[in-house]
């Protein structure tokens, strides 16, 4: 009876524990989102250089990406950021799935970044720089976004 008692308590303690991480991550997505939303709407366009990415050991064997590291520039200023699998799935499936791809130092994404606080910026990974006029069609997109005409995935 002891035994039944003590494992009904762990399973409940799992059970627990597993609904508060998926809670947790759902506010945490959440969060990511209100940022996104806000930036492709209020932000000023730049263009982002990578300039290296963060990788972890998972077990097994192999490496994870956890986050891509870029440098823009604005009208005042040289910044630098990183970006996250959840940032990058916040922005659009299209920009998950580049992140989850190889992505190179020195490869161009449109950066949208907070006139009012410029650190504050998204490297979009689905808005790749390649060439000459990259920049200004991936800037109507956006401004075509933000009027309503097209939508980010």
């Amino acid at each position: 009876m002891k035994k039944i008692l003590i494992g009904s308590f762990i399973l409940i303690g799992i059970v627990c524990l597993v609904i508060f991480a998926f809670w947790f991550d759902n506010r945490n997505m959440q969060r990511v989102k209100i940022k996104v939303d806000y930036l492709v709407e209020n932000g000023e366009y730049s263009v982002g250089s990578v300039t290296g990415k963060t990788t972890q050991t998972i077990r097994g064997g192999g490496t994870m990406l956890t986050s891509v590291m870029y440098e823009y520039q604005t009208i005042d200023a040289k910044y630098t950021n990183a970006i996250g699998a959840v940032t990058a799935e916040a922005i659009s499936e299209k920009a998950h799935e580049n992140y989850n791809f190889d992505i190179n130092k020195g490869d161009k994404f449109l950066v949208v970044y907070d006139p009012t606080n410029p650190e504050n910026s998204l490297l979009m990974l689905d808005k790749p720089i390649e060439k000459e006029g990259d920049f200004e069609r991936c800037v109507k997109e956006m401004e075509q976004m933000r009027k309503g005409n097209i939508t980010a995935n």
